[in-house]
């Protein structure tokens, strides 16, 4: 019996086997292979049971669908192939047993609605985010062309250079330039300054007479 097997970057998370005519993927809880993540549409794709083989198919997601790195709206599955989904890839594995098309595949009980584009309901991301996952592969596939980020976004704050200027003296934050205090003498020392001057003086004149006297 087919399965679809679940992983994150290598490690493998989730299996579910292909017992319907259809299998939902999705973030929504109704779904037959649940993928909480917001990066994952409330139904993201379905898995059909179709002419005698499996197929995947997009269900309008926010974020594509990906088979073997090839964006695709829908693609039949072979034994092996590779579905990516957000950051998550799912493996498509046929484990023996009779032909897909000789199983008695009973229809599927679900209803869920489709994923859609609501920014609300889903993070969009980008080409470039989606590239950049769908390119993290182990096999080293081909990822689509990155584009520019999506629109809406913003440079983080630069709070260093935030804090730097709020720290800044109230001449350099202003662009004025105050005055600068010159240093004052102390009173006490301008008056020994004088007094040692009128010492020098008067033992100058005593020097003087002294002189004349001889």
């Amino acid at each position: 019996m087919p399965e679809l097997i679940v992983t994150l970057k290598g490690r493998e998370i989730r299996r579910r086997p292909i017992t319907a005519a259809e299998t939902t993927i999705g973030r929504d809880a109704v779904c037959d292979l649940q993928i909480d993540n917001v990066g994952i549409s409330r139904h993201h794709a379905t898995v059909v049971v179709a002419e005698g083989r499996a197929w995947v198919r997009d269900e309008r997601s926010a974020n594509g669908v990906f088979v073997n790195a090839k964006q695709v709206e829908r693609q039949a599955l072979d034994d092996g192939d590779e579905i990516q989904i957000g950051k998550f890839l799912i493996r498509y594995v046929e484990l023996g047993g009779p032909p897909l098309g000789e199983i008695a595949v009973a229809p599927s009980r679900r209803r869920v609605q489709p994923g859609g584009h609501d920014p609300k309901d889903t993070m969009a991301l980008s080409q470039e985010d989606v590239a950049r996952m769908v390119a993290d592969r182990p096999t080293g596939a081909v990822a689509p062309p990155p584009a520019k980020a999506a629109t809406g976004e913003r440079a983080a704050p630069n709070l260093s250079a935030a804090f730097a200027e709020r720290m800044a003296p109230p001449s350099e934050s202003l662009g004025v330039r105050l005055p600068v205090a010159q240093p004052q003498t102390p009173p006490a020392l301008l008056a020994a300054v004088v007094v040692l001057a009128v010492l020098v003086v008067a033992l100058a004149a005593v020097v003087g007479v002294l002189l004349l006297q001889r």
